[in-house]
């Protein structure tokens, strides 16, 4: 469990979505992320991704065969809760 998101969340069992968008790294980091979308809106999923997402990894494109600093992602994270 996130420590960020609104026990409130947890309690009433409210699942849902955030995106964010973030440019990767060669090393497979994510650096200037920011949310782009939470579901439902206000519920505090947005933060919880972004302040987990220096623990993400992905994998650069390839440009000419070597891992780009260039790409853009944007990073589905699904939270799932049960009453």
């Amino acid at each position: 469990m996130n420590p960020s998101i609104p026990s409130e969340v947890r309690k009433r069992g409210i699942s849902g979505t955030a995106y964010l968008v973030c440019r990767v790294q060669r090393n497979k980091h994510l650096r200037n992320c920011s949310v782009l979308k939470e579901t439902p809106a206000g519920s505090g999923f947005g933060a919880a991704a972004l302040a987990a997402s220096p623990k993400f990894r992905i994998y650069p494109p390839e440009v000419d065969g070597k891992p780009s600093d260039l790409a853009w992602v944007i990073v589905p994270i699904e939270y799932h809760f049960q009453k």
